[in-house]
């Protein structure tokens, strides 16, 4: 399913900023799958991830 058909209360991402802050490493899960798979991205990446999220809002 396109994340972007979801409706707002079903798009939920978690990620760890303590790790970010001690890695540099963004790892990003579904807070409805905690078991589900993981992505891993850089700063830049996790940046362009929450522009692009904002711009859909």
């Amino acid at each position: 399913m396109d994340l972007l058909q979801l409706q707002p209360e079903q798009r939920r991402v978690q990620w760890a900023p303590k790790h970010a802050a001690a890695t540099g490493e963004f790892l990003i899960c579904d807070s409805k799958d905690p078991d589900g798979p993981v992505l891993s991205t850089s700063a830049a990446g996790w940046a362009g991830l929450v522009a692009f999220a904002a711009a859909q809002a």
